[in-house]
């Protein structure tokens, strides 16, 4: 978190790429919140009071088009082939050479919440940029409630079918609550009614490079479409085989700070792991940066509001 700066930074690029910072323009914003936060400044380990500023400042790079392109080449180059977990110092750590990638994240997450539940200062700067309450991060923390892999991996065994687009149906892997799809037109309801027990969806072949965009108003969505997306290509048509995907996030300004901070926890636990994923900030309206990303992407999701969604496919 913001080695060099002041302030904290709203944004993640692994250790290993943190060179194509050197000549970037900066954009920096205070809390929406203002209060009276404590901030760790990072570079020196003492406390920042903002006594001033009456509240917690955050950073994020303004990348031009041809620094768009050297983060997007230099991604691709650092992604896998996730064979084993490394320390940050990058010596292989013990244990994991044949773990499965979703083994990797549960382990990696199972060490996280004791590294951020013992960083006050930024867990202070989290809760009141976004207003959530530190007892609702460290419960979160605490258990299984922020992101459970396990589940994911249980979700990921029973793809949905056809008979989700007719109905509601339970969760797949005992989790709670129910889900359905709606058909678009006659074609897909006929589609539905033929073909209730067949998957829904077939798998996708292997990507090199994932996009997310994710809204602000829910703690944690930038960090859960990483996940998504840097698995997407153990769940493709190469199964667990193939390379995972260079990941592009584009995190919220509302809540830029959370998911940068468990990126580096994991990182000092499995740098491989997060080596080919960055997490960002653009402009929706910067129409030359959103359709480079986007041309290049093999696989976007978003977790956004309907007309950001519609902006993304019109682009």
């Amino acid at each position: 978190m913001a080695p060099q700066s002041e302030v904290l930074d709203g944004f993640w690029i692994p250790s290993h790429l943190r060179h194509l910072l050197q000549h970037v323009e900066w954009e920096t914003h205070g809390s929406p919140r203002p209060g009276t936060a404590r901030c760790a400044d990072r570079a020196h380990g003492s406390l920042k009071g903002n006594s001033q500023d009456n509240g917690v400042k955050v950073r994020w790079p303004v990348f031009d088009s041809g620094q768009w392109q050297r983060l997007l080449t230099e991604l691709q180059s650092s992604r896998g082939p996730v064979s084993r977990g490394t320390a940050a110092h990058g010596t292989p750590r013990p244990g994991t050479a044949a773990a499965d990638l979703l083994e990797r994240w549960q382990s990696a997450w199972s060490q996280v919440p004791g590294i951020l539940m013992s960083q006050i200062d930024v867990l202070n700067c989290v809760s009141d940029y976004t207003g959530f309450s530190k007892e609702m991060f460290a419960e979160a923390f605490s258990g299984d409630g922020f992101f459970n892999i396990s589940q994911l991996a249980e979700f990921l065994k029973e793809p949905p079918t056809w008979s989700a687009v007719t109905r509601w149906n339970p969760m797949p892997g005992n989790l709670p609550g129910l889900y359905r799809f709606y058909p678009v037109g006659a074609r897909h309801r006929w589609a539905a009614s033929l073909r209730a027990a067949t998957p829904l969806f077939t798998p996708l072949p292997a990507g090199d490079l994932g996009l997310g965009i994710a809204a602000g108003n829910v703690p944690g969505n930038g960090l859960m479409l990483a996940v998504l997306l840097h698995i997407s290509n153990h769940m493709s048509a190469s199964g667990a085989a193939a390379t995972p995907p260079a990941v592009l996030v584009r995190n919220s300004r509302q809540a830029p700070i959370l998911a940068p901070w468990v990126l580096s926890a994991i990182e000092s636990i499995d740098s491989e792991l997060v080596s080919g994923i960055a997490m960002l900030v653009w402009d929706y309206e910067n129409e030359e940066i959103q359709q480079k990303l986007l041309a290049q992407a093999d696989l976007v999701i978003a977790a956004a509001a309907d007309p950001t969604i519609d902006q993304i496919q019109t682009s």
